[in-house]
């Protein structure tokens, strides 16, 4: 866990998808320095926004490695753009792809949860949604929950 992953994304990654803001990879390794970070930093608990490290095992805090890490003002500024970025993705694309890690890491940290039902199909199964397209309410909703939170990020 290393926001290095983030910097890559945003920096190094070709748009294919691979190694990108929108590749599930990148985005569990979003949520789960949020959730990291935010229980390290005592800073984190008085603030809006969540402060982030190089990594949570961090222990330079620009002086000497007997201590906890510093949060890094551009670890925390790049998870704001990856955000921005993901919105940006999935503005331009008309939907967002409803992944297991999108299901399960991103939209509870947005505090969503999604309104429409699994359907029934014709042999009787649950089939539940592959995605929320731009015709789905839910779909500006979850856009204008990403904006917030890479604000929140900025407001460090």
């Amino acid at each position: 866990l290393d926001v290095q992953i983030i910097l890559s994304a945003l920096h190094a990654g070709l748009g294919d998808g691979v190694y990108t803001p929108d590749n599930d990879r990148v985005l569990a390794t979003a949520t789960e320095l949020n959730k990291a970070f935010a229980a390290l930093y005592p800073i984190n608990s008085r603030y809006i926004g969540t402060a982030i490290g190089r990594y949570p095992e961090d222990t330079y805090d620009g002086y000497d490695t007997l201590k906890v890490g510093n949060p890094w003002p551009l670890a925390t500024l790049a998870m704001s753009q990856i955000y921005y970025h993901l919105t940006s993705i999935w503005a331009t694309q008309g939907r967002v792809d409803l992944t297991d890690v999108v299901r399960t890491k991103l939209l509870p940290v947005l505090g969503l949860k999604l309104a429409s039902q699994p359907a029934v199909t014709a042999d009787k199964s649950l089939q539940t949604a592959r995605a929320i397209t731009r015709d789905n309410p839910e779909f500006l909703t979850t856009l204008e929950s990403l904006l917030s939170l890479g604000d929140h990020y900025m407001y460090r």
